[in-house]
């Protein structure tokens, strides 16, 4: 004979475990570290792969930096391509600058984009407000 008590038990703990799983953390879908040495400004990151698993921002963040000349980094003026293949890579959003060393972020969707399943990869426009040679030494972690 079946217990209807312990039925209910039963199909109660399973309804939380599935409520709990499907409410565990939001987590970023992946991410893609690039050390660079002795970069200028137009310098490429590889890149990666975004599959938009999770409709977060892409944040590029930027550590140990610095100018082998010495000059301190003061802002880095960043911007997130989608590639394309054999075509032209276009843009996503506008320009982003750090304060320092420091990170950037870009939006999943906004009114003139909504990044898709693609390839991305960051640059740098700007070093320090210039497009000059700085030859900038640092890590650059990118999340998604």
């Amino acid at each position: 004979m079946i217990d209807s008590k312990k039925v209910k038990i039963g199909f109660g703990a399973i309804v939380i475990v599935a409520i709990v799983g499907l409410a565990g953390p939001a987590l970023a879908e992946g991410s893609y570290v690039a050390n660079f040495s002795a970069v200028n400004p137009d310098f490429n990151s590889n890149h990666w792969t975004d599959h938009q698993n999770d409709a977060k921002a892409t944040k590029v963040a930027y550590s140990g930096c610095s100018y082998s000349n010495g000059v301190a980094v003061t802002s880095l003026t960043v911007s997130f391509w989608d590639q394309h293949g054999i075509f032209p890579d276009q843009k996503v959003g506008s320009s982003k600058s750090t304060t320092g060393c420091g990170s950037v972020s870009w939006a999943y969707s906004t009114s003139s984009y909504t990044l898709r399943d693609s390839t991305f990869h960051w640059r740098f426009d700007k070093m320090n407000g210039t497009t000059g040679n700085r030859w900038l030494d640092g890590t650059g972690k990118a999340t998604y």
